[in-house]
């Protein structure tokens, strides 16, 4: 059963509404970041390059589109070519996800270690496997490409028979890893809860007179959140690329395969326009950020809306204060609320992104 003009017009018609919807979601995410340096954390950097890699291929799906409005013949070379800055940050977006994890893991794991990594160091050796990735996956597009004629021109059709497979295997391996850090914070995160999580501040950080007096709340929503995102990367991720290699080891032909790789283009879709909205809903501190973002841009249309309906963001109070001050509050692991190590244990819970 081979691609018909039904399953383009779905197809395209889905491009559009997620460009619309996740470019508006994505941009305010990355407005945020650059307005606000408290934002720029180890994780904060990570998240500001996955949004942005998740922009970049939302606007590339549009390349379909040109080709269909056009009527031009789409050949496979022609598609790949065009298409490979596209497969490049496809492949680097899909093994960020398995670097933020990966740096959610060793902050949880080694919260002292990770406060003393060198930034820029650091996050070079979390996103060098996805250059590799990104670029492997080009070289041997150009070995294999061929002239055969497509129905459509998007990622998954672009890549020939072989490559396809390694792409997904590759692909299956940075979600495994994704997968493993975010279940092992999860398991760490469980045993603190369970093992008295004040005696681990006093002993580890050495630095909190008083706690707070709400910390297992903030881990219960730390832990909530964490199975939240796990069981929507499963669905999102893990479903669709092991479908697709089990059609494969199925023996089912290619005109299967080739339709199935095309409908897989809404499981990306969703992930490049989620971030913002399930920082919205998940995160208090990203929600008035974000909600303050849409007031002012409404406001520039002469509509008014409650600017504190979300409450204060400590984080864009604190930027006030610095303005004044000489203070420079210490970097923590995604940190929205200041510098205080607790807040490493609400920062699981805030920015919950993939």
């Amino acid at each position: 059963m081979p691609i018909t003009d039904f399953d383009r017009h779905i197809i395209y018609s889905g491009i559009v509404f997620f460009n619309v919807v996740g470019l508006f979601g994505n941009f305010n995410v990355l407005y945020a970041h650059y307005r606000l340096t408290k934002l720029r954390t180890k994780y904060g950097l990570l998240l500001a390059m996955l949004v942005t890699s998740h922009t970049f291929c939302l606007l590339y799906e549009l390349v379909g589109l040109v080709y269909d409005v056009f009527g031009a013949p789409i050949i496979r070379h022609t598609c790949f070519y065009i298409l490979s800055p596209y497969i490049f940050t496809f492949c680097l977006q899909v093994a960020l996800m398995a670097a933020i994890s990966t740096d959610m893991l060793i902050s949880i794991a080694f919260p002292l270690q990770h406060r003393m990594l060198r930034r820029r160091t650091y996050l070079t050796i979390l996103v060098l496997p996805g250059v590799i990735y990104g670029v492997a996956v080009l070289i041997t597009g150009v070995i294999f490409t061929n002239e055969r004629q497509l129905k459509l021109c998007n990622l998954p059709t672009s890549l020939p028979f072989k490559v396809m497979k390694m792409w997904h295997l590759a692909g299956l391996v940075f979600t495994v890893v994704t997968i493993f850090s975010y279940l092992a914070a999860y398991a760490i995160l469980y045993r603190k809860y369970k093992n008295n999580i004040n005696h681990f501040n006093v002993v580890h950080f050495n630095q909190i007179a008083k706690l707070h007096s709400d910390n297992k709340n903030i881990e219960r929503k730390a832990l909530k959140s964490l199975s939240i995102l796990i069981v929507v990367f499963i669905i999102e991720r893990l479903f669709f690329i092991s479908l697709i290699n089990y059609l494969d080891f199925a023996g089912h032909s290619k005109d299967v395969l080739e339709k199935a790789q095309a409908y897989m283009v809404f499981s990306s879709l969703t992930v490049y326009s989620s971030t913002y909205y399930v920082c919205f809903a998940r995160s208090s501190e990203y929600r008035r950020i974000f909600w303050r973002q849409i007031v002012k841009m409404i406001g520039c249309f002469g509509v008014k809306l409650q600017e504190d309906r979300f409450g204060h963001s400590s984080t864009e109070d604190l930027r006030k204060h610095v303005r004044h001050s000489k203070f420079q509050p210490n970097e923590s692991y995604g940190s929205l609320s200041g510098g205080h190590p607790i807040d490493m244990f609400f920062s699981i819970a805030a920015p919950l992104c993939h």
